[in-house]
């Protein structure tokens, strides 16, 4: 009878032991995945970034301003002249 309560609670740390090399694995995948997840995230927004200085500076080329920050200037001077007559 001893022997057979000696064998069951080897069999409950083996399943445990088990249970807790699954999920320290699991937990690793999961780490590596959000690792993966960031990296792509942070390529994706390095791209649109890189995107939208490219279109800015075609914006200025297009619109035959002397600079960005005379574009800027320029756009937000409109935007202020249409919020006005909007309040009138």
């Amino acid at each position: 009878m001893f022997r057979l309560i000696v064998n069951f609670f080897k069999e409950i740390g083996i399943l445990l032991n088990g249970t807790a090399k699954f999920a320290a694995d699991a937990s690793k995948a999961l780490e590596n995945s959000a690792d993966e997840m960031l990296k792509a995230s942070t390529l994706s927004r390095a791209r649109a970034a890189e995107k939208y200085k490219k279109d800015k500076a075609q914006m200025v080329i297009d619109g035959g301003y002397e600079s960005e920050e005379a574009m800027d200037k320029a756009h937000d001077e409109l935007l202020e002249s249409i919020t006005k007559r909007s309040k009138r």
